[in-house]
């Protein structure tokens, strides 16, 4: 399907993985709508689909893998002149091998590159013409029937899944990507990159000898972090919000890859989340949900001349009990969010078992706004883990 020069660019997107995925897909539809690109829910109709990954454990792998594979199958069906971008912890993770493992994508982002989606998604559908040009030129041949190509597709999912395994398996020293979250601030500059060399294909429906290579927008260490002014629109029900407090993690937890993907903890300045809050009130929101990879970590790393070496339950406490009375902490931002006037509730995400304090304790007992829930995700339960 061609689409007319007269209609706006439409982009259709699919947000896999955890609520703090899903508040990036947010930030790059409202990117998309206030640049004046249409948002439908047609994969039929869309000129660039966006698959934004989840790349946590195997079985987020396997269905990240999967929908790119179904979104491909679709393309191939109605629309060939589609788009693919994959975006999100997927690419962030496997930054290198994964053009090489999906021919079928055209173009692939991190998370640092969520207000750029505009941009990319017009040269992805730059990139997708030329691609197609090029196969026609060289008469590659087709395969057609609905057997072979389901066969190519299980085939291609079992191949794909297979060496994301085998890449979990390398440490990052052993691939080439050092894992640098508990560097000193400053010690790497991590730069982006826009293009590669073309990638040999595995299995491509188009000609591999010299298609174009996918656009690759990915920084090695994401440092991005939204703030009040990024575009935005909600895709949770009118009533409730997801509020990202932060983003990225210092803890080195031996089964956990969210520093790798995700890049050291960065908080976002209080008075920006009391803005935003305020904000989501005024739309009706009831439940202000606060997420990051670590809540309970907020602002600690705001502190002057910080070190990240304080996941241990002792020098936690012992790093926030030297904080400055002015400093933002998880306690100071849901006390303020507390005496927001309004009707609605606060939920706490995300909370570290090691950093629970008194003072967070008192604080939700004092704050009648906060939900009387505690969300502490408990991935291991052995001594030589924890």
């Amino acid at each position: 399907m061609k689409r007319s020069a007269r209609r706006p660019l439409r982009v259709g997107l699919i947000s896999l993985g955890c609520a703090k995925n899903l508040v990036d897909s947010e930030v790059m539809v409202g990117t998309l709508l206030k640049d004046g690109v249409e948002i439908t829910n047609d994969p039929h109709e869309a000129d660039v689909v966006i698959v934004n990954t989840c790349s946590f454990i195997d079985s987020a792998q396997e269905e990240s893998v999967d929908t790119i594979l179904e979104s491909a199958e679709v393309r191939r069906a109605r629309n060939n002149g589609q788009g693919i971008i994959v975006a999100g912890c997927l690419p962030q993770r496997f930054r290198d091998e994964l053009p090489k493992l999906l021919p079928e994508v055209d173009a692939f982002m991190g998370i640092d590159q969520v207000t750029q989606v505009t941009q990319i998604v017009r040269q992805t559908l730059e990139r997708r013409a030329k691609r197609i040009q090029e196969s026609h030129s060289e008469k590659a041949p087709r395969r057609n029937g609905a057997q072979k190509t389901a066969e190519r597709k299980a085939n291609s999912k079992t191949e794909i899944v297979g060496r994301l395994a085998e890449l979990d398996g390398i440490k990052p020293e052993e691939s080439g990507t050092r894992d640098s979250a508990h560097e000193s601030t400053g010690a790497r500059t991590f730069q982006s990159a826009t293009t590669l060399e073309a990638i040999p294909a595995l299995n491509s429906g188009l000609a591999s000898t010299n298609s174009l290579s996918p656009l690759i927008s990915v920084k090695l260490r994401p440092n991005y972090i939204p703030d009040y002014s990024t575009p935005r629109f909600r895709l949770t029900p009118r009533h409730f919000a997801y509020v990202k407090i932060a983003e990225g993690c210092n803890h080195p937890c031996s089964f956990c890859i969210i520093p790798r993907m995700r890049g050291s903890h960065r908080s976002r300045p209080q008075a920006d989340i009391v803005a935003e809050a305020r904000a989501l009130i005024a739309e009706g929101v009831k439940e202000l949900n606060l997420i990051s990879q670590d809540s309970t970590y907020y602002g600690l790393d705001l502190r002057p001349n910080h070190t990240r070496a304080i996941a241990a339950p002792e020098r936690f406490n012992a790093a926030v009990k030297a904080l400055p009375a002015e400093a933002s902490t998880i306690c100071s931002l849901v006390r303020e969010l507390n005496s927001l006037p309004g009707n609605f509730w606060i939920r706490l995400l995300y909370t570290h078992p090691a950093h629970w304090t008194d003072e967070l304790i008192q604080t939700i007992a004092e704050c009648p706004k906060v939900a009387r829930y505690v969300d502490i995700p408990l991935q291991h339960i052995h001594q030589n883990m924890l």
